[in-house]
């Protein structure tokens, strides 16, 4: 032994330098990986994307079959006999299909497998030794065609992917090798909406039966565009529903006008404010507004505005919200706007009640109109005849009064708002409640939640 150590020193280890058996070393480990079967897999996709309106609602469909781009495969050190397996996730592939992993310029395939029952899985069977420095694609067979990897009767450019459905914006369909995964689809919402509401202001010099616009209100605008630059497959043609929702109380009719190929509807009591049609426009805006009758007072409210498309028309395949009661008009009394959440009347039964008292400066203007509306049974608000206040005097406002005068109120506690066409500056508000001649104030909050006690 001593000797061998010697020689081993003398002429580096039984004549092979360290370098020499560093070398060895490797080789050797590369023949185990190979027995082994050691797989070490990368897959290069660019992924396409998909419109989500052509996805079915349910798992159990499918949507397709969708074009892959050609999947590139590299980075596999893989002996005879190794299985190699593939996954899609979200994805099937046509069942039956033989699929095989090839070379450039070789017509057999390296591996090849037939996709499992699932249709979402199979094993390929590498039937030559793979190195790891070769890069190499996944192609199917044509139909009946057999798998041949220079042949055009075989699929070259892309593996046919059926989509499962139920999907939604964001999901994608992946395909795994052994551990390596590449997106092949995102889903992408292929239309987008975007609205701006209008304001308005209901007008007091019109007995509040009009706007300060006049009968008509100012226009709403919405803008629909093709959010997909790139999809596998676009909308043809198809229904979009636009629906508007509210208090329709003094409301003649609702348009909706297109860019000229864009939807273009009017929507009434008729048509319940909803109307189905095909939109043909998606590169201006569209307007939405609202006549008045002219002859009902107005109160505060707020109009919402829904856009969806009509599933089974056209190619439309699914219900996909554009706009879900997104806010389109608000119509706001002029001046300060003073909330009262807890007014009672119940002076006949035990002497308590709200009184809501009111002062105006004099100077800016000599009268100011008030404009009452009260929370009804039902939710609504109800108004009741506009009061004057002259400047430099008192109005009081009784609960019971205000109950008397709005048939649909029953209950005796119940929330007021209260508009005064002037500045805040000019007008002093404070309510209280009194229950056997004894007072206690209660909050009154201007529309900023500001309390002006």
């Amino acid at each position: 032994m001593r000797w061998l150590k010697k020689k081993n020193k003398k002429e580096g280890g039984l004549g092979m330098s360290k370098k020499k058996l560093l070398s060895l070393a490797l080789a050797g480990a590369g023949i185990l990986g190979l027995v082994a079967g050691n797989v070490i897999a990368g897959i290069g996709v660019k992924p396409k994307n998909v419109a989500l309106e052509l996805i079915p609602d349910s798992e159990d469909k499918k949507a397709g079959s969708y074009w892959s781009n050609q999947i590139v495969v590299d980075g596999i050190l893989a002996a005879n006999g190794t299985k190699l397996t593939l996954q899609l996730t979200n994805g099937l592939f046509e069942d039956g299909t033989i699929i095989g992993l090839c070379k450039s310029g070789v017509d057999t395939p390296v591996a090849s497998g037939t996709v499992q029952g699932d249709n979402s899985t199979v094993d390929l069977t590498v039937n030559q030794p793979i190195g790891s420095a070769e890069v190499m694609t996944l192609v199917t067979q044509n139909g009946t065609a057999s798998l041949n990897c220079t042949d055009p009767g075989t699929y070259l450019d892309g593996v046919p992917v059926y989509i499962k459905g139920g999907l939604n914006d964001g999901d994608t369909v992946d395909l795994t090798i052994q551990t390596q995964k590449a997106t092949l689809f995102k889903v992408k919402q292929q239309y987008t909406a975007k609205l701006t509401k209008a304001t308005d202001y209901i007008d007091p010099d019109k007995d509040y039966k009009q706007l300060k616009v006049g009968k008509t209100s100012s226009n709403a605008t919405y803008y629909i565009k093709n959010s997909l630059t790139q999809r596998e497959d676009e909308i043809a043609n198809g229904n979009f529903s636009i629906s508007l929702s509210g208090d329709f109380t003094g409301v003649k009719e609702a348009r909706v006008v297109g860019n000229g190929t864009g939807l273009d509807a009017t929507l009434n009591a008729t048509n319940k404010w909803t109307y189905s049609g095909v939109i043909q426009g998606f590169g201006s805006n569209g307007t939405i507004n609202i006549t008045v009758t002219g002859e009902d007072v107005l109160t505060p409210r707020t109009f919402r505005v829904s856009l969806k498309t009509v599933p089974n028309t056209g190619n439309i395949v699914r219900e996909i919200y554009l706009l879900k009661d997104e806010e389109s008009h608000v119509w706001l009394m002029p001046g300060v706007t003073y909330y009262l959440p807890f007014v009672v009347s119940r002076k006949s039964v035990d002497g308590t009640e709200t009184q809501i008292v009111l002062q105006a400066k004099k100077g800016a203007k000599s009268s100011y109109t008030v404009t009452i509306s009260a929370l009804d049974d039902s939710g609504e608000l109800k108004s009741i005849q506009p009061i004057t206040l002259n400047a430099g005097d008192r109005l009081i406002i009784n609960g019971e009064d205000i109950k008397n005068k709005i048939p649909t109120l029953t209950k005796d506690k119940f929330a007021v708002v209260i508009n005064v066409d002037g500045d805040e500056s000019q007008i002093f508000a404070y309510a209280h409640v009194c229950a056997n001649g004894v007072c206690k104030r209660v909050p009154v909050k201007t529309k900023d939640g500001k309390i002006v006690e």
